[in-house]
């Protein structure tokens, strides 16, 4: 069946060549890059995905400090500003940028 004389001779070679075999090909082929890339980066993956188990786990903790963070900032450009505007006038502009 599969030899020269055969029904099924050369037919993955025939059916590869056409635009739904070759639509195929490419969609193997991109699976073994995606397959390849996780093998390669696998403890890269493991890692990003152990951070991000750590920041799920304490994101209350991380959100405090972020606020603190933002409150200090805030506080600091806010000084700044007074002090601008104290030298320039009320007529001074502070920039935020």
């Amino acid at each position: 069946m599969t030899g020269k004389a055969g029904t099924y001779y050369n037919l993955m070679q025939e059916q590869s060549k056409s635009l739904t075999g070759m639509i195929s090909n490419m969609g193997d082929a991109w699976e073994q890059s995606l397959n390849k890339l996780g093998a390669d980066n696998q403890d890269v993956f493991a890692g990003a995905i152990e951070s991000a188990t750590y920041m799920a786990e304490h994101l209350d903790d991380i959100l405090r400090i972020l606020k603190a963070v933002a409150i200090g900032y805030g506080s600091v450009k806010s000084r700044y500003c007074t002090e601008y505007i104290s030298h320039k006038g009320i007529y001074g502009r502070c920039s935020f940028g």
